[in-house]
């Protein structure tokens, strides 16, 4: 069928046959070199890190660092911020339990995690109020420092303590 609407300003590449002449007007189209994969379409993140969970399925080090890498994936990608990334960089229930465990044995590390995050919420809140470039920057920096925070305190807990599994 024949594209319409506001698709029609858009360069269509047809990939179904896999054809050379489609691949170059992909490649042109993305301004970089994009591997062709045999049989599967494959998009592969600009800078991801191939880095693994470095702590055991299920532990409480496994969920504190998650967020730590789930904010890294965000900012790697080059997420643009919207009213939606709260659910991307604010931790999910098994992270914020696991920072309630820690909080105990840690005070003053995760004090320093809650602190960080605090401060990314705000940034948050005056990007959303003013949504301009350097709010957004702004935000950006709070998330990159928030990450940073998390990936350095979750090794430093990790080895004094087994990372409870609950």
């Amino acid at each position: 069928a024949p594209i319409k609407g506001t698709l029609v300003q858009f360069s269509y590449v047809d990939w179904r046959d896999e054809d050379d002449e489609e691949y170059s007007r992909l490649v042109s189209a993305c301004g970089e070199d994009v591997p062709r994969a045999v049989g599967e379409l494959t998009f592969p993140r600009k800078q991801v890190s191939e880095r693994r969970f470095p702590f055991a399925y299920g532990s409480d080090l496994h969920w504190l660092w998650g967020w730590g890498y789930r904010l890294r994936l965000m900012l790697e990608d080059g997420l643009e911020p919207s009213e939606y990334t709260w659910m991307i960089f604010r931790p999910d229930r098994l992270a914020r339990d696991a920072m309630m465990r820690f909080s105990v044995a840690y005070p003053h590390i995760i004090k320093q995690i809650d602190d960080f995050l605090g401060f990314a919420e705000e940034r948050y809140t005056d990007f959303l109020q003013n949504n301009d470039h350097a709010t957004r920057c702004d935000f950006i920096d709070a998330l990159d420092a928030l990450r940073a925070r998390i990936e350095t305190a979750a090794p430093i807990i990790g080895a004094t303590s087994e990372g409870a599994v609950e």
